[in-house]
């Protein structure tokens, strides 16, 4: 878990960095709750009848819920930042 205690009043160029990581953190995290999306959307698709695909379509599956979890991560870490830049 990310910890952000500032131990004073923050300067002009410690607050354009938070600004900065911010930034980067809420694209991170847009750019993983779309993947899940995608990721899940592929794994349900179709009909997968073969023991190859059935595999796959686990795997997918795994990697969806993973995905989901880092999203939530960066989301935390988002508000974090968020909550010492305000």
């Amino acid at each position: 878990m990310l910890s952000i205690a500032p131990a004073g009043p923050l300067t002009s160029d410690a607050l354009w960095v938070l600004l900065q990581a911010l930034a980067e953190v809420r694209v991170a995290r847009e750019a993983l709750d779309g993947a899940a999306g995608d990721v899940l959307a592929l794994s349900h698709d179709a009909e997968w009848r073969s023991d190859g695909v059935t595999a796959l379509r686990d795997t997918l599956g795994g990697l969806a819920t993973r995905t989901r979890v880092a999203a939530a991560d960066a989301g935390l870490h988002e508000a974090q930042i968020a909550s010492v830049s305000a």
